[in-house]
């Protein structure tokens, strides 16, 4: 059998994150313009610059490109600015980490981790078991 059919990923193929740098020469490459007022270089241009797909670079213009005012309702289009797209990025990726439930409860987590590390449990069991006796849910929760 040959391996010639695995595809592995290309480092340029990985996700991720744009960082403020990356913001920034966004920002920079999009408001230079020719005599005409068109954008001197494309998405495509940009995204190879960054080593990012050109559809993150896509997604990232129109991600910032209006605004809607909330006591309002009305929307307006604005130019990209750094500070706005980070500020939008760093409010998402807040609302993207949950708070788990071990981390409320810090006897439950001991409890957790001393049946995961000493006694070898899979998290299945420990689910199980804890849901099956009572009195065990009282004393953690």
């Amino acid at each position: 059998m040959s391996n010639s059919n695995n595809k592995t990923k290309s480092k340029k193929n990985q996700y991720k994150h744009l960082t403020i740098d990356d913001r920034a020469k966004i920002q920079t490459l999009i408001e230079q313009l020719d005599n005409n007022g068109k954008r001197i270089y494309s998405n495509t241009y940009i995204a190879n610059y960054l080593g990012v797909h050109k559809s993150t670079i896509t997604r990232e213009l129109r991600r910032i490109k209006s605004k809607v005012h909330l006591k309002t309702g009305t929307i307006t289009n604005k130019p990209y600015n750094v500070r706005d797209a980070q500020d939008d990025a760093d409010f998402k990726r807040g609302l993207s980490k949950a708070l788990y439930i071990v981390e409320q409860f810090p006897k439950l987590k001991k409890y957790i981790e001393d049946k995961i590390l000493i006694d070898k449990w899979d998290p299945d069991v420990i689910a199980g078991y804890i849901e099956s006796h009572e009195p065990y849910r009282k004393i953690f929760l």
